[in-house]
C-alpha cells in the first residue's frame, strides 16, 4: 500500500489548471489536510480522484475560491470499491458550477462537513452516493446555489441511511433537495432558513425516499 499525503498550512492556486489536482492510481489512501486558501482562475480549486483499487479519501481544506462557472470549487470523487470518502471545508467556498461536489461510487461511507458558507452559480453543495454506504452531510454556514439548489443529496437504490444537518440554504430553484433511493432511513435537520426561489421548482425543501427520480 502506498498512501498519498498532502499537508500543510499553505494553499494552492492555479491559473489555467487546478489549484490542486490529486490522483491516487494505486491501492493506498489519499489524505489532504491544508488550512490555507486555495483557488483557480480557469480550473477547480481542489480536484481529487482515486480508482476502484484505491483506499480511503480524506480531504480537509481551508477557503476555496474559483473565478469560472464551468468547474467546481471543491471536486472530490471516490471510485474505491470499499473505501470511505470524507470531505471537510474549513472556510468559505465559492465559485464555479458547484461549490462543493462529493461523489462516492463504492460501498464505503460518504461524509461531508462544510464549516463556512458555500456558494456557486448552480449547486452550493452537491453530494452523490452511487454505491451502498451511508451518507452524512453537515453544513454550518449558508449554502447557496444561485441558479439551482442550495444543498442537493442523491443516493442510489443500494444506499444506506442519509443524514443532513443544515443551517441556512438558498437556491434559485430549491433550498434543499434530498433524493434517497435506498432502503435506509433519511434524517433531515434544518436549523436555519431554507428558501427555494422558484425557476422550475420553488420548494424550500424537496425530499423523496425509496426511489430514484
Amino acid at each position: 500500500l502506498k498512501s498519498l499525503s498532502v499537508t500543510g498550512t499553505g494553499g494552492f492556486t492555479g491559473r489555467s489548471g487546478d489549484g490542486a489536482n490529486i490522483l491516487q492510481q494505486g491501492t493506498g489512501s489519499v489524505t489532504m489536510n491544508i488550512s490555507g486558501a486555495s483557488g483557480s482562475t480557469s480550473g477547480s480549486g481542489i480536484f481529487v480522484r482515486n480508482t476502484a483499487i484505491g483506499g480511503d479519501i480524506d480531504v480537509t481544506t481551508g477557503a476555496v475560491t474559483i473565478a469560472n462557472t464551468v468547474n467546481n470549487a471543491v471536486d472530490v470523487q471516490s471510485d474505491s470499491a470499499d473505501g470511505d470518502l470524507t470531505v471537510r471545508t474549513n472556510g468559505a467556498v465559492s465559485g464555479g458550477r458547484t461549490g462543493l461536489l462529493a461523489v462516492h461510487n463504492g460501498t464505503g461511507a460518504l461524509n461531508v462537513t462544510a464549516n463556512g458558507n458555500t456558494s456557486s452559480d448552480v449547486f452550493g453543495i452537491n453530494v452523490q452516493h452511487n454505491g451502498s454506504g451511508t451518507t452524512n452531510v453537515i453544513s454550518t454556514g449558508i449554502a447557496t446555489g444561485a441558479d439551482g439548489n442550495g444543498i442537493t443529496i442523491s443516493t442510489e437504490v443500494d444506499a444506506a441511511d442519509v443524514t443532513l444537518v443544515a443551517q441556512d440554504s438558498f437556491g434559485g430553484i430549491n433550498g434543499i433537495v434530498v433524493i434517497a433511493g435506498g432502503s435506509g432511513a433519511t434524517h433531515i435537520t434544518a436549523n436555519g432558513n431554507t428558501t427555494g426561489a422558484g425557476g422550475g421548482g420553488g420548494d424550500g425543501i424537496f425530499a423523496r425516499t425509496g426511489s430514484v427520480v
